[in-house]
């Protein structure tokens, strides 16, 4: 075992609010591992630290990502990020192998109440990286990098009820007991997996629902898009569109109701007629929804491209195992 100290220079972060920024090519890194940390992409300010090294971004609640050069990490406020700077080379794969240590092994450590310090993350102790022979690239199975701008010059919005752009329709029985295994995929309140709980044949007086569809968990909120056909449960609102949207436009109508979900719980479900009063706000031009827009939005996820890729090549395994981790990195 080794002292972080003895791998790596602590550096503290040193920036202004992420909000501060111009729109810019430099990473801005804060809390959190979704999208690798990485919140936008900015000009920095003067008097702001950059890093121009590969390092190892640790949170103040110990969560642990490598960014490439060149970024900026979140260092206003008391919840400021410590960047761990190599003291010798260091290839990727080992950078990524003491990330997960950081995040595996010292991450209980550490609370709102004991943040992250550069003192108290010094001399805690890892295991030393060897290199060993593995069955798989790991290059095959980490994200590219690649500098996406989520933010669209010059828009408009209108707001519009669920009920003007979807059929909203409850799901079609309630217990799952009565289901027997087969090839549909299942939605009920679950909010993993996509809002799927398993497959299983169609039971007497439900439907076989159509693609492309959202779901939405009556007891949490959770909205998903369903892209092959499939089943639900009557704990499950489902939203088919009124006209032939992009699906960049249902994925965008996704991620709005999913920042609403917080007004539901188990003591307040998410009822078919309250939801369909739901109101989500929209690019326009012309008065219309601009699909255009809302696809310049979306495509400036990493997720996107492996979504879209997938569907084109009909990989729907593929394209389900990407969602989950795609709706929680949005909006």
């Amino acid at each position: 075992m080794v002292e972080i100290e003895s791998l790596f220079k602590l550096h503290n972060a040193r920036s202004k609010a992420f909000k501060d920024h111009e729109n810019g090519e430099v990473s801005f890194v804060s809390n959190g591992t979704t999208n690798n940390g990485i919140v936008g992409y900015v000009e920095p300010l003067k008097g702001e630290r950059v890093f121009n090294f590969m390092g190892i971004c640790v949170s103040a609640f110990c969560e642990a990502t490598v960014q490439f050069p060149a970024f900026v990490a979140r260092g206003n406020g008391g919840s400021g990020l410590t960047v761990l700077e190599p003291k010798r080379k260091m290839i990727y794969e080992e950078m990524l192998y003491y990330a997960t240590l950081i995040n595996l092994q010292l991450h209980w450590k550490f609370s709102f109440g004991r943040m992250v310090r550069r003192d108290r993350l010094r001399k805690l102790k890892v295991a030393e990286y060897r290199k060993v022979s593995i069955e798989h690239d790991i290059s095959k199975i980490t994200p590219t990098f690649i500098k996406y701008h989520t933010k669209v010059k010059d828009l408009s919005f209108k707001e519009f009820t669920m009920e003007e752009l979807f059929y909203l329709e409850r799901g079609d029985f309630h217990s799952m007991r009565i289901l027997k295994e087969g090839p549909y995929p299942t939605v009920s309140r679950t909010t993993e997996n996509n809002g799927i709980v398993g497959y299983f044949s169609i039971p007497r007086n439900a439907k076989l629902r159509e693609p492309p569809a959202i779901t939405v968990s009556t007891t949490s909120g959770d909205a998903f898009v369903q892209l092959e056909q499939f089943l639900a449960t009557d704990n499950v609102v489902i939203c088919k569109p009124k006209r032939r949207f992009r699906l960049a436009t249902i994925f965008f109508v996704c991620f709005a109701l999913n920042r609403e979900k917080w007004r539901y719980s188990y003591g307040r479900q998410c009822y078919k007629e309250k939801f369909a009063k739901t109101i989500i706000s929209l690019p326009i031009a012309n008065g219309e929804i601009n699909e255009s827009k809302i696809e310049a939005i979306v495509s400036g996820n990493s997720y996107w491209g492996i979504i879209t890729r997938a569907l084109q090549t009909q990989k729907v395994e593929q394209v389900k195992s990407t969602l989950n981790q795609f709706m929680t990195d949005n909006l």
